[in-house]
């Protein structure tokens, strides 16, 4: 599912008309097949042989739909003499003045000879003129040729992520024509951004630092998990993946991981981003289980890593390639030697395999292929359970909701990056009513309960709820308080991260959205309606935020600025009672 697959049909095709039949068998029984051959059960089931989409196979927020079929464009592709494979912009040097930049292209060449590449650089939305057409003559070979044009793009506009004040993410554009005897053989553009990215892991007194700086600029990254917004991706279009991003702008974002039980998202999705302004935590597409390690599943995840890294590199929102989700957590602490009564050699074989995979293979593959961005093995690198967790790497801290933790725990296990944790809530009721009649808006009813997948979600939200508010029995305000209870706990959360800047460097909420209307972590539902947790997340992730936090008997007031500028401004503290009448108001500062 996350290849292409391509076949030579030229001794096949005839004049006239072609029938193409493909035929599927079933992802279940092929995947099953392959787990009897294992003298060991691996954890994840027939899921980890398919190279499918995990989530299809159900999660806790998402029912099962194995599907079956075609999801994107089959091509009939021809050419004559050349075909461009790939283009990497590669930039190599930034400075004000100018920006070198190296364009590798990959040519498939069928017929030797010297051939002219034509080219112009624009910044995008910016009047053309300011770039004018070079060329360069180059001398291919047949098969696949490695070709390298060096441009200078002066005065460089970089690319910047949201709320960096008035630096903007700027994008440019590369226009590229090959021709032979004055004839156009083919042509073909690129976007990029001009821009450097780095993850910081600095040794301190405590562990190590987990930050990134761009453009040398550290940055607190603000944003959420995204999850494949379809159970059937092909219902998603262009405008789905515009809205929700302007969503998670409009929110002061500018960060989303791309979790790794989904899948490698639409082209559609990183060109919005990369206008956003909002990078992107890429992870390969392994979650929550162990892989298999034999020579032919290592050479197909190979084919589509290759693919998937040279498809996204020059998109500037990629920030870091990581990968797997919850792997190297779930080997360590969630018991599955136990479980699976593993012996030595068993346990020794799986975890040679695990290193194999995602400590060898895939970032050799990153490292060929994308000069720009750092790999990372696993998130998060150790378990929320562990008192290392907060001390180096990036976190998922699932103490409150999975541990029954209080909120206010989230003001003392704040880690360098937190790159996962949430609350679950109820999506609207217009949202319900998309799938359940009126009579079923209950607890009760077999719709409601089958749209939650957690097994004891509707008991946890109530658990917490008990603690502050007051438990309505009706259905439709039982779903306004639950949003309300989500808002809190992620208000606390987030709250806390940012006070703690710069040990802490990023927060990443569980979960952007939804892939069907459900119960779950989301801060917007299926419909795309916001809950109350989205209302409050503007302010949450302002550039510029007032705290207050309850220590003791007192009353800390903290000011946190995001901005690369200094801020002055006037501190006012207003107190008023529940009618709204104030009772105080002081200048502090």
């Amino acid at each position: 599912m996350f290849r292409s697959w391509l076949v030579n049909v030229k001794k096949e095709v005839k004049e006239g008309n072609n029938t193409l039949l493909i035929v599927f068998e079933s992802a279940v029984k092929k995947g099953k097949a392959q787990a009897s051959k294992l003298s060991y059960t691996l954890p994840g089931e027939e899921k980890i042989f398919t190279r499918k989409a995990q989530y299809q196979y159900g999660w806790d927020w998402g029912p099962r739909l194995v599907t079956c079929g075609i999801y994107k464009p089959i091509k009939l592709i021809t050419w004559n003499k050349l075909k461009i494979e790939s283009i990497y912009a590669h930039t190599k040097e930034i400075k004000d003045t100018v920006a070198k930049t190296d364009f590798i292209f990959e040519i498939l060449c069928d017929k030797e000879g010297y051939y002219d590449i034509r080219y112009n650089i624009s910044s995008k939305g910016r009047n053309r003129e300011q770039s004018r057409i070079k060329t360069q003559l180059v001398s291919l070979k047949p098969g696949v040729n490695t070709v390298t044009i060096s441009a200078s793009i002066p005065n460089p506009n970089l690319w910047w992520c949201n709320n960096m004040g008035k630096r903007r993410s700027s994008l440019y554009s590369a226009a590229f024509k090959i021709v032979n005897d004055d004839s156009l053989i083919t042509q073909e553009s690129v976007q990029f951004g001009i821009r450097t990215i780095e993850l910081v892991q600095d040794k301190d007194s405590v562990g190590s630092s987990f930050y990134f700086k761009l453009n040398d600029v550290p940055v607190f990254m603000k944003g959420a998990n995204y999850i494949p917004q379809h159970s059937f991706l092909p219902n998603v279009s262009s405008s789905n993946y515009r809205e929700i991003i302007t969503m998670a702008k409009e929110s002061n974002m500018n960060m989303l991981r791309v979790w790794g039980g989904g899948v490698y998202a639409d082209e559609e999705f990183y060109k919005d981003c990369d206008r956003a302004g909002i990078l992107v935590w890429q992870d390969f597409m392994f979650a929550c289980a162990m892989y298999p390690g034999d020579k032919s599943f290592i050479e197909n995840v190979k084919q589509e890593a290759t693919e998937q890294v040279k498809k996204l590199r020059n998109h500037p929102c990629i920030a870091l390639w990581c990968g797997n989700n919850e792997i190297s957590e779930g080997w360590y602490n969630w018991g599955w030697q136990k479980q699976y009564n593993y012996s030595k050699k068993d346990s020794a074989k799986i975890w040679k395999d695990y290193e194999n995979l995602f400590q060898k293979t895939l970032p050799e593959i990153v490292k060929q292929n994308d000069f720009h961005n750092t790999y990372w093995p696993s998130s998060p690198s150790i378990g929320w359970g562990r008192k290392e967790s907060l001390l180096q790497g990036d976190s998922h801290y699932w103490g409150v909701w999975w541990g029954n933790e209080p909120f206010e725990m989230y003001e003392k296990k704040v880690g360098r990056f937190i790159s996962e944790y949430g609350f679950q809530s109820m999506p609207s009721l217009s949202t319900f009513k998309t799938f359940c009649d009126s009579v079923d808006l209950n607890f009760n009813s077999a719709a409601v309960k089958n749209h939650q997948k957690h097994p004891t979600g509707y008991q946890t939200i109530t658990n917490y709820m008990e603690r502050d508010y007051v438990v309505p029995k009706d259905f439709e305000k039982f779903i306004y308080v639950s949003q309300l209870v989500q808002a809190q706990s992620m208000k606390t959360a987030i709250e806390s991260h940012r006070i703690a800047k710069p040990y802490c460097m990023g927060t990443l909420f569980w979960q952007l959205n939804d892939c069907w209307p459900v119960t779950s972590w989301s801060a917007i539902d299926f419909q795309n309606q916001p809950k109350a947790f989205l209302y409050h997340l503007k302010d949450l992730y302002a550039n510029i935020a007032v705290v207050i936090k309850k220590s003791g008997a007192e009353y800390k007031i903290h000011v946190v600025n995001d901005n690369y500028f200094t801020f002055d401004g006037r501190l006012t503290l207003s107190i008023k009672d529940f009618s709204g009448t104030e009772i105080l108001n002081k200048k502090l500062i």
